[in-house]
């Protein structure tokens, strides 16, 4: 298969291991919708009123245009049990997008938002389908951090201060809620193995949320 420049990861598996080639994306790097602010139409002056002191997004819908090529039936028909059976797994899927020449990756915790229509040729050798695949990030204004574990460590820890409500999501599958009242410490232990970058990212009221941490680094101050 030909090595692709822009490289898609579901929880740390190319898209490329099930035999999926990303050809196209639509809402990946969109501006989120805008919810609904306060407006006053005052009789006495043009326009409107609008308070704009505190804005608030909508969640990011995001559709990955996609074509799997298959040896024979029985592998494409394995290939894409597979691919399903990861997607639909409980809980935030995690998405990941490197591109070749770039150091700071795009993440999205999303989930499957609507099922998976195959268009399919079937063949007695290549199989050829094209699909979509419909994914929304309920979460889509974040701080992204990176934490690599290796042989030395495996425990990250961050000094978050703020007045406000986030969710820590770790890059393993968990997470944490928590209120923060000011400087507060958090760390985080992750399986020693696999070693690797692990990407943190930070969601709720995050606008007056400030991260410092002598053991992970900033990717995205703030990712939209």
């Amino acid at each position: 298969m030909v090595e692709q420049p822009i490289k898609y990861y579901l929880d740390g598996t190319l898209l490329s291991d099930y035999g999926i080639i990303v050809s196209g994306s639509t809402g990946l790097i969109d501006m989120p919708k805008l919810k609904a602010v306060f407006k006053s139409n005052v009789p006495d002056r043009n326009g409107e009123l609008v308070d704009l002191s505190a804005l608030y997004y909508e969640p990011r819908d995001i559709t990955l245009e996609c074509w799997i090529v298959a040896d024979d039936p029985t592998d494409f028909n394995e290939k894409m049990m597979a691919f399903k059976a990861a997607i639909m797994l409980p809980g935030l899927r995690r998405l990941i997008i490197e591109v070749d020449d770039q150091d700071k990756p795009l993440v999205y915790d999303v989930y499957l938002a609507d099922g998976i229509s195959v268009s399919k040729k079937w063949a007695i050798s290549t199989m050829k389908a094209t699909f979509q695949i419909k994914l929304r990030e309920p979460d889509p204004i974040k701080k992204v951090w990176m934490f690599a574990v290796d042989d030395i460590t495996n425990t990250v820890e961050l000094d978050v201060d703020c007045t406000a409500t986030v969710t820590i999501r770790w890059g393993d599958g968990s997470e944490t809620n928590l209120y923060v009242d000011g400087l507060q410490t958090v760390e985080h232990e992750y399986p020693e193995h696999p070693f690797g970058d692990r990407y943190i990212v930070f969601t709720g009221n995050i606008d007056d949320l400030t991260i410092e941490s002598e053991t992970a680094i900033e990717v995205w101050g703030k990712l939209i």
